[in-house]
């Protein structure tokens, strides 16, 4: 089961230790986004290197994947963009495929191209609209939006010392 860490603006990223235990147990990619800016890999130790470069100051999403739906590349590795809503996306579970969709990329994808974005384009990033969509869609997944430097969470998230996790399974494998 992949996992999101969510930093909020002005609280400290998790030490080392927790990110590489998050990394070593969800080990099909990782990802990072700040406001208007994001980074994708399949190598940790490239992925890293931007870890220092985000300021306290600023939220932060970090992805990291176990794949279950899509082939390990970079493409499928979150967090995924859409340019017309400026907001950028990460999943945590398993969502149903969308019915036609025959390319190599993942359920996240998707289901946020074919009914996230589109309603937060159309009705924002707090919308009624979209709290529908996750409604429908989502299940019991966790979900992490960023529109510039708003971000909206949904699903059951753990708060440990004011950084959200969408799940703490890889700390029980330590």
């Amino acid at each position: 089961m992949c996992v999101i860490i969510y930093k909020p603006a002005n609280v400290k990223l998790p030490n080392e230790r927790i990110i590489e235990q998050a990394a070593r147990v969800n080990h099909d990619g990782c990802g990072l986004c700040v406001p208007n800016h994001m980074i994708k890999s399949l190598d940790f130790n490239e992925f890293r290197q931007y870890l220092p470069m985000i300021k306290t100051a600023e939220p932060a999403l970090i992805h990291f994947r176990w794949a279950t739906n899509g082939s390990i590349r970079q493409h499928n590795c979150h967090p995924f963009y859409d340019g017309a809503s400026d907001t950028y996306f990460m999943h945590n579970g398993v969502m149903p495929m969308p019915a036609g969709v025959t390319d190599d990329i993942t359920d996240s994808e998707a289901n946020f191209r074919r009914y996230f974005a589109p309603s937060i384009a159309k009705h924002g990033l707090q919308s009624k609209s979209l709290s529908r969509q996750i409604n429908a869609h989502a299940g019991a997944s966790r979900l992490a939006f960023m529109q510039g430097d708003e971000v909206r969470l949904a699903g059951n998230w753990h708060c440990v010392d004011g950084v959200y996790y969408s799940n703490l399974n890889f700390i029980y494998n330590w």
